[in-house]
């Protein structure tokens, strides 16, 4: 009799165990999971509507969120609003910690705070990621004359911009005349319905552009007439050029190097010059024009020239050197 009631005992004990152990696995079970594979920052800036502000208010979360945790994680009150509206409120690190470990219980651990954040009630507000999707946008149709491959990149300005009122609007406007390679300048107001600048900013954001440009095909020296075998073209970032890219369609008469291009760089305008009639040290004839005489003589250009410069040569018999007018590529005159 006794070791049947202990037998009882001892099934009973273990089917209470076994119902523990079943009710502890579907509570776990019931449990949101995949806190390890993402978490939740703290956003620079927020602009919240109520009087209690709510992690979802000032949280982003990232990874492979959970959603439905992330839903009842983002309910969650955490402080007090600012009292006045328009007017941003700066909120410490260490209160944001604070806030987080009394509401959130273990779920704090998957909070990420890194700096201070920026509260404004009421309004919006624009973080980096948006204010350089609109900067983008609105820089891609200024230049969009350019009819090239175009790239914006290293955008500088605001961290965030706090629109004051959803009636408002952000004007932005490039700060120079034209669009060209390398770094422009841009400026954001907020304007109110009545035309009102109510604040403003500036920034800038450097340009890319990618197209054929003429380059060196080989080391080109200073002085040598421009040929076509010594060029070729390549895609290339106008935003290092130099100077102005050389455009060889639009040259009129021949060319020559103005001074020393290494293969593969970009000819700009100060790279080349026109090819002058005469060249220094070429040999030349000199007609001194008289009133009753005509006198030709060989003489040595001693300065480069173009037709109807007056440049100094030397007669070759005597030795003099005199000026005289550029007629031609083998003729200099004296009168």
């Amino acid at each position: 009799m006794r070791l049947s009631i202990h037998i009882l005992i001892l099934r009973l004990v273990l089917g209470l165990v076994l119902a523990l152990g079943l009710g502890l696995g579907a509570v776990g079970a019931s449990q949101p999971t995949g806190g390890d594979t993402w978490r939740i920052v703290i956003k620079d800036a927020a602009a919240v509507e109520g009087d209690v502000v709510t992690l979802g208010d000032i949280g982003k979360p990232i990874g492979l969120v959970d959603q439905p945790l992330w839903r009842q994680l983002a309910g969650t009150a955490l402080f007090q609003a600012p009292p006045e509206r328009g007017k941003p409120m700066f909120v410490q690190p260490e209160a944001i910690r604070q806030a987080v470990a009394a509401h959130l219980g273990q779920a704090a651990s998957m909070v990420l705070v890194n700096k201070r954040l920026v509260l404004q009630r009421g309004g919006s507000v624009l973080d980096q990621d948006a204010l350089k999707e609109e900067v983008v946008r609105t820089l891609t149709n200024f230049c969009a004359t350019l009819n090239t491959d175009v790239e914006f990149r290293e955008v500088k300005g605001p961290e965030f911009i706090f629109v004051e009122d959803a009636s408002h609007r952000l004007d932005i406007q490039p700060t120079q005349g034209s669009c060209q390679p390398g770094r422009i300048g841009f400026r954001i107001q907020e304007v109110t319905l009545d035309g009102r600048v109510a604040k403003g900013y500036t920034g800038s954001v450097f340009l890319d552009v990618w197209q054929e440009m003429v380059v060196a095909a080989r080391p080109l020296s200073k002085g040598e007439p421009i040929t076509p075998d010594m060029l070729t073209t390549a895609r290339k970032n106008a935003s290092y050029a130099r100077a102005e890219l050389w455009d060889a369609k639009l040259q009129a008469g021949p060319m020559r190097l103005a001074r020393n291009v290494g293969q593969g760089q970009p000819l700009t305008k100060v790279d080349v010059e026109p090819l002058p009639a005469v060249v220094k040290g070429s040999s030349v004839e000199m007609i001194f024009q008289g009133r009753h005489v005509l006198l030709r003589v060989p003489a040595l250009a001693m300065a480069d020239g173009a037709v109807g410069d007056r440049i100094l040569v030397r007669n070759t018999q005597s030795n003099r050197d005199v000026f005289a007018t550029v007629q031609d590529a083998r003729t200099v005159t004296v009168q």
